[in-house]
């Protein structure tokens, strides 16, 4: 009933649609300014083209021009107080956001923190320093030496030098077996006697390589041995 007696209340502008607006009516004045100053352009043309010949009617052109420039001024004042509007509404609507923003993270962090006091952080600490204790000691009873030592130390050094002598030997063996490629190499190079001139040469050179020194005296010695057996 009353609000057929009264109307209804109006909606209240937003304001985005109050800057919009705002907007929209500066360029309009900006638009009416611009039809204004050709319309000065015109009179002034007028009043040059008849300040000879219709004196009269070069004044009327000239004080309607007077008028555009009021008006122009009177838009100029209009546009400025727009402006001042458009910029103050911004910036408060800035100010709604910044302030709705802080309400809500404040509104966040109360909800976060509801029923939590400073007791109870310090309650959640103590519980998190205990437990990594409790974790820590359990972590050295477990890797600790249980003391079960089913090894016997002074076997194990004995097994070692074992395996040391073998290595010494195997070390001798390839050697022993690089002599006898050495050896096997040598006999090859040489050609067998077959003939008793050659048998002869064979011996010279056996007694010479018997009185000579030798970078291998061990392998020399073999050659000269298998090359007496041979000449036998």
């Amino acid at each position: 009933m009353f609000s057929r007696l009264f109307g209804r209340p109006k909606p209240k502008p937003k304001p985005l649609e109050a800057i919009g607006k705002l907007n929209e009516s500066i360029t309009m004045l900006n638009k009416k300014q611009e039809f204004i100053e050709k319309k000065i352009e015109r009179e002034v043309i007028t009043a040059k083209k008849y300040c000879k010949t219709n004196k009269r009617l070069a004044l009327q052109s000239l004080k309607k021009k007077k008028l555009y420039e009021k008006q122009i001024l009177d838009l100029d004042g209009m546009i400025f107080n727009l402006e001042q509007q458009k910029i103050t509404l911004e910036s408060a609507t800035l100010n709604v956001e910044i302030l709705n923003t802080m309400k809500t993270g404040a509104t966040t962090m109360k909800n976060m923190s509801n029923g939590m006091t400073v007791d109870d952080v310090d309650d959640v600490v103590d519980d998190v320093r205990e437990q990594m204790d409790i974790a820590n000691e359990i972590s050295e009873a477990v890797s600790q030496d249980f003391g079960f030592n089913v090894f016997d130390e002074d076997e194990l050094e004995q097994e070692l030098d074992e395996l040391l002598d073998e290595d010494i030997q195997d070390v001798q063996d390839v050697k022993d077996i690089n002599n006898d490629h050495n050896i096997i190499n040598e006999l090859d190079r040489i050609n067998i006697p077959n003939t008793d001139l050659d048998k002869e040469k064979v011996k010279n050179k056996i007694k010479v390589g018997e009185n000579s020194d030798s970078d291998s005296p061990d392998i020399d010695a073999e050659l000269l041995r298998l090359e007496k057996e041979m000449l036998a």
